[in-house]
């Protein structure tokens, strides 16, 4: 037996709305959450390569690392049909190696400048 959204229709598999309700929600939300030119840029990458991938002018590939199935990573969201296939997993561990990468250089830098800033004021002999 399958759930009944407030209005009647037939909840989404796993969710507590039918696709119209959440449609409706989802479009209220927008209104007052509006997305920044970054978020709308990675969209409109996402939106034109699914619409590549649907109309079978993009080819789903199996994951570069392991083989299994795959999703689409977009290295550079300037051209949205240049992707790397990766499974969830490395999909993920991707993302976690160059949040790792950012943070590092990130401190890096903090810390050259720190220096740089403790040369100007004499403090080292």
């Amino acid at each position: 037996m399958s759930k009944l959204c407030k209005c009647g229709n037939q909840c989404r598999s796993g969710q507590k709305n039918c696709q119209e309700c959440h449609s409706a929600y989802m479009r209220a939300w927008r209104k007052t959450h509006p997305m920044s030119e970054e978020q709308k840029k990675k969209d409109n990458c996402r939106s034109y390569a699914g619409t590549y991938l649907r109309r079978g002018k993009l080819k789903k590939s199996p994951c570069i690392v392991c083989g299994e199935n795959a999703e689409m990573h977009h290295d550079n969201y300037d051209k949205p049909l240049e992707i790397t296939w990766l499974c969830r997993k490395h999909h993920l561990e991707h993302h976690k190696h160059i949040n790792d990468l950012i943070r590092q250089v990130m401190a890096d830098m903090r810390s050259h400048f720190e220096l740089k800033d403790q040369d100007k004021r004499g403090t080292f002999g």
